[in-house]
């Protein structure tokens, strides 16, 4: 065997390795364990604070969007695992992949999901699902 041959199957290896150890977004809001992330029935709109980077933009935008509406929320650039109870790995698995995911990161009724849209947001908000 070639070493190109070699080395191109290693990076395929690479690859399927990276792609199977990452934790993948749902593409819903999924139920967190216990976060301290504030805002309690209200939206949580998680991402940086005064800054310019495209992330804090959405955040920005969806903020200004809900308070257009007249939906409580509160924006935030900090959270953190309530003590108590060790979360789960499968509960860890969850919060990797959505806090892994393109900022914002919004918590509804400790649910959450990264970068939704304001529609999602919106259909979160007024599903009232727990």
């Amino acid at each position: 065997m070639s070493f190109k041959t070699m080395f191109l199957m290693f990076v395929i290896a690479c690859a399927v390795y990276y792609q199977w150890e990452k934790p993948q977004s749902t593409g819903r809001f999924v139920q967190m364990p216990p976060m301290d992330v504030g805002g309690g029935d209200g939206v949580v709109i998680l991402g940086p604070a005064n800054c310019s980077s495209a992330g804090a933009q959405r955040a920005d935008s969806l903020a200004k969007a809900l308070e257009k509406r007249g939906i409580p929320h509160t924006r935030s650039n900090q959270m953190g695992m309530l003590s108590g109870e060790r979360p789960s790995k499968e509960q860890m698995d969850k919060v990797k992949a959505v806090m892994g995911g393109e900022v914002p990161i919004v918590f509804i009724r400790g649910r959450a999901k990264a970068n939704p849209s304001l529609d999602e947001v919106l259909s979160e908000y007024r599903s009232g699902s727990r």
